[in-house]
C-alpha cells in the first residue's frame, strides 16, 4: 500500500519544474516520518522512497539535459561607425 501511495504521490506531483524535485524530496522525508511512527515496514518504507527517489533523479537528469544555456558572443563582429548626418537621416520621421 505505501508503494502505491508513493506512486500516486508521484503522479499527482508536477512534471518538469524546478521546484518538483524538491517537492517530492520534502514529501519523501514526510512518508519516511509517518511511516515509522505507523509500524510500516522498513523493507516496505525503503521500496516506496526509492520510486520516489527515482523519479527525483529522472526529473534532475530531464533538468540538466533541457536547460543548456545559448552560447552568446562576447565580441562583436560588427564595427560600424554612423555620420551624424546618416543618424539623423534614420530618425527624421520620428522627428516632425
Amino acid at each position: 500500500m505505501i508503494d502505491r501511495l508513493a506512486q500516486l504521490l508521484i503522479a499527482d506531483q508536477c512534471r518538469n519544474s524546478m521546484s518538483c524535485s524538491s517537492q517530492l524530496s520534502d514529501q519523501a522525508e514526510a512518508m519516511k516520518v509517518v511511516g515509522l511512527r505507523a509500524g510500516v515496514p522498513d523493507w516496505r518504507l525503503s521500496s516506496a522512497l526509492e520510486i520516489i527517489r527515482e523519479r527525483i533523479d529522472e526529473i534532475e537528469e530531464h533538468e540538466t539535459t533541457s536547460s543548456v544555456s545559448p552560447s552568446l558572443s562576447s565580441s562583436n563582429s560588427c564595427d560600424e561607425k554612423f555620420s551624424d548626418e546618416a543618424m539623423d537621416a534614420l530618425f527624421s520621421g520620428l522627428k516632425q
